[in-house]
C-alpha cells in the first residue's frame, strides 16, 4: 500500500484515463438482443505536471526522483554534493494513485501498477520550469480508500530560469 511517506504530489490538475477494450459477442441466436460485451484489455494513464526543483539538500533526489526512474531514467548520487540523472536501458516500474473526493465515502483511489512512462519539461524566462509526466501502467479497480496519512507538501520554491546550461 501507499504510505504519506511516498507521496509526491503533483500540479493542479492531474489527469486520469481509463482505456477498456469491449469484446463484441454478434453470434446468432434466437432472440433479438444482443449478447453482452466482454470485458477485454483494461489500462489506465495517470498524467500530471509539477515544478523541476531539487530537494534543497545537495546530494539528496528531489521528489520527482522516482518518476524519472519510471522514465527510464538513472540517477547517480554523490552524498552531499549532486545527483545527476541519464538514459538508462534498465526497466524500472511504480504504483502511483490519484485520490478524488467522491462525497460519499470520503475519498476513492484510482491505481495502477508497474507504471513506465515518459515526461517533457518546459519553461519560460523569469518562471519556473515545469516537468510533465504521463504514465501508462496495469488498471487496479476503482476503490474507497482514504487518502494516505502524513503527506507534507514540498513549500521549497524553485529555482527561475533565468540563464541555464543544460546537458541533454
Amino acid at each position: 500500500p501507499l504510505a504519506g511517506a511516498d507521496a509526491a504530489v503533483g500540479g493542479p490538475d492531474p489527469q486520469v484515463d481509463d482505456t477498456v477494450d469491449l469484446i463484441e459477442r454478434n453470434f446468432l441466436s434466437s432472440s433479438l438482443s444482443k449478447f453482452a460485451p466482454l470485458i477485454g484489455a483494461k489500462e489506465r494513464r495517470i498524467k500530471f505536471t509539477t515544478e523541476l526543483k531539487g530537494s534543497g539538500t545537495a546530494g539528496t533526489p528531489p521528489t520527482i526522483d522516482p518518476f524519472l526512474r519510471a522514465c527510464g531514467m538513472s540517477v547517480t548520487n554523490v552524498l552531499a554534493t549532486s545527483d545527476t540523472y541519464n538514459v538508462n536501458n534498465g526497466v524500472e516500474t511504480l504504483t502511483l494513485a490519484r485520490w478524488l473526493k467522491d462525497g460519499v465515502s470520503g475519498s476513492v483511489a484510482k491505481k495502477i501498477k508497474g507504471a513506465m512512462g515518459a515526461f517533457s519539461m518546459e519553461g519560460s524566462v523569469g518562471g519556473a520550469m515545469a516537468v510533465s509526466f504521463d504514465f501508462l501502467g496495469q488498471y487496479l479497480d476503482v476503490i474507497d480508500l482514504v487518502s494516505p496519512s502524513g503527506v507534507v507538501a514540498d513549500t521549497l520554491k524553485p529555482p527561475q530560469l533565468l540563464g541555464i546550461t543544460m546537458t541533454i
